[in-house]
C-alpha cells in the first residue's frame, strides 16, 4: 500500500511507528528515513526545473545537468550536492531501462 504523506515529518514519523510495530527493522527505518530526506531535498532544489516533454532521456539528463550546474554557479548548492544529483539523474534518465 502506497501512503502519500503531507509534509517529511508526517513521513518519518510513520517508519518510527511501523518500526515500533514490528511491520520494518531498523535498518529498513533507516533506509526508508534516508530515501524519504533525498527525494525531499531533490523536489527543493528541482522545484523550478520542468524538462521537455518531447526531449529523448538523454536530453533531458543533458538539461538536467545543466540547470544543477547553473544553480551551483549561483551558489543555491554545492558542488557535491550537484555532482549526488547528477549521479541520481543519470541513473533515472540514462541508464533506467523503459
Amino acid at each position: 500500500m502506497i501512503v502519500k504523506f503531507h509534509n517529511l515529518q508526517d513521513q518519518i514519523e510513520s517508519y518510527y511507528e511501523d518500526y515500533i510495530d514490528g511491520k520494518i527493522t531498523l535498518e529498513e527505518r533507516e533506509k526508508l528515513i534516508s530515501e524519504a530526506k533525498q527525494e525531499k531535498y531533490m523536489e527543493s532544489v528541482m522545484k523550478d526545473f520542468h524538462p521537455s516533454y518531447f526531449s529523448s532521456q538523454i536530453e533531458k539528463f543533458n538539461e538536467v545537468k545543466s540547470y544543477l550546474y547553473n544553480e551551483c554557479a549561483d551558489g543555491r548548492i554545492t558542488e557535491n550536492e550537484r555532482e549526488d544529483l547528477i549521479v541520481h539523474f543519470m541513473k533515472e534518465y540514462v541508464l533506467r531501462k523503459n
